[in-house]
């Protein structure tokens, strides 16, 4: 984990990963509507999706040393609970084979700055190829049974071994 700034308050250090994650949804944003314009919709989506699968596997190794080879109920816990800024930023919790999301710094950041509703849709889709990247390195799968970007009230996701 990111070692916190000795002279910020843990709130203070919550506020600056949050506007980390806006600064992230906005990068999301231009690069999707410059390749949207560029070479259509379609295209746009499947190279962010790309880009996002693979940081999500460079991302696994985050998880290695503590889960390793672990089953779904593992990885859900250390995914919600392996740092306390992670946990708030998104307001994570497990729930057996399920982790909860009740927050999502980037779906605040695309609303804040007025990205239209189906737009935020399709930027959530390849973003969260960043969790099936990292799922996929650990030899685990997931599924979004429930998404924030398409009006509930959490993002739910749920983990399987392959």
């Amino acid at each position: 984990m990111m070692a916190r700034l000795p002279h910020l308050s843990d709130e203070e250090w919550l506020q600056e990963v949050r506007e980390a994650h806006a600064i992230r949804a906005a990068f999301y944003y231009g690069i999707f509507c410059e390749l949207r314009e560029s070479y259509g919709e379609e295209a746009a989506m499947t190279h962010i999706g790309k880009v996002c699968r693979q940081m999500g596997l460079k991302k696994r190794k985050r998880y290695l040393p503590e889960i390793g080879d672990g089953t779904p109920k593992e990885f859900c816990s250390y995914f919600c609970d392996h740092g306390s800024v992670n946990n708030k930023v998104f307001e994570m919790e497990p729930a057996g084979e399920t982790a909860l999301l009740k927050r999502c710094a980037l779906v605040d950041g695309w609303q804040a700055q007025g990205v239209p509703k189906d737009d935020i849709a399709k930027l959530c889709k390849a973003a969260r190829e960043v969790d099936h990247g990292t799922l996929e390195g650990l030899g685990l799968t997931g599924e979004f049974t429930s998404l924030m970007s398409e009006g509930a009230d959490c993002c739910t996701l749920k983990v399987k071994k392959v």
